[in-house]
């Protein structure tokens, strides 16, 4: 399994749009529909694509936050079911990637609440 939060958004967005018969052009379509014309073909290619630096070993383009809630919009998943893979892992996660869990807890948690009013 891998360790970058990054890779496990992308792993789960590919598997969510192949199951939908999209292309990453139809997904590029649908993020903009969403509010999010700045996820275009070009950059869904290299957030799918997780080049390696070469200098580093690490991912040159990572998933940040907005995009990931911009990515769950279009796919009308919640956000957390991009991070599925991470509720496997052991519960030591790196700090940074706790924070990124609460932080998409607490836009759930908002916008069931919003939803209920």
């Amino acid at each position: 399994m891998t360790d970058d939060v990054s890779d496990i958004i992308v792993q789960q967005v590919k598997a969510l749009r192949r199951e939908r018969g999209w292309s990453a052009r139809e997904l590029a379509r649908r993020c903009a529909e969403a509010g999010a014309p700045e996820l275009t073909l070009s950059a869904l290619n290299n957030i799918e694509s997780g080049r390696p630096d070469p200098k580093t070993g690490e991912r040159r383009r990572r998933v940040t936050v907005e995009e990931l809630l911009a990515l769950a919009r279009a796919l009308d998943v919640l956000p957390s079911a991009l991070l599925e893979s991470l509720r496997t892992r052991p519960l030591d996660f790196p700090e940074s990637v706790e924070q990124l869990r609460r932080a998409v807890e607490g836009v759930q948690h908002a916008h069931a609440a919003s939803l209920s009013t």
